[in-house]
């Protein structure tokens, strides 16, 4: 199975599981902010429903929210480095809906090759203020 990780998309991450091209399971969790836990117990109930074990990950390594995408992209890294497994980031614009993008997996995965890392990918220049602490 493919493991699928949006967290780019604004107060929703999405963890869903496919098969040959299809969405086996999914979950849309809404987050306002705090999503880490949420992610990895997520991931976690998937698996476990589905008894699966991974062939690789493709995680939406942006355009979106920085702390939401460096987010879903560190967990996707550190799951396909840790089980040795391809992974591929997909920008959110390649793809209309979650069915699609389990549509488009098999093949991305295919293509990929181990031990390669996604980067996050903002679609803008970052926006960082200076402290009050720092005046």
């Amino acid at each position: 199975m493919i493991l699928l990780i949006n967290t780019a998309d604004q107060g929703s991450i999405v963890v869903a599981l496919a098969k040959g091209g299809n969405i086996v399971s999914f979950e849309d969790i809404a987050t306002p902010h705090h999503g880490a836990g949420k992610i990895l117990s997520a991931i976690e109930r998937l698996l476990k429903k589905q008894k699966a074990s991974l062939q690789g990950i493709v995680v939406v390594s942006g355009p979106g929210a920085f702390t939401a995408v460096r987010l879903g992209v560190v967990i996707a890294n550190t799951i396909a480095w840790s089980l040795h497994i391809p992974i591929v980031g997909v920008k959110r614009t390649t793809f209309a809906t979650l069915a699609d993008l389990g549509v488009k997996s098999g093949g991305l995965i295919k293509r990929a090759r181990k031990g390669k890392l996604v980067v996050p990918y903002y679609g803008k220049e970052p926006n960082i203020t200076i402290s009050r602490h720092a005046q």
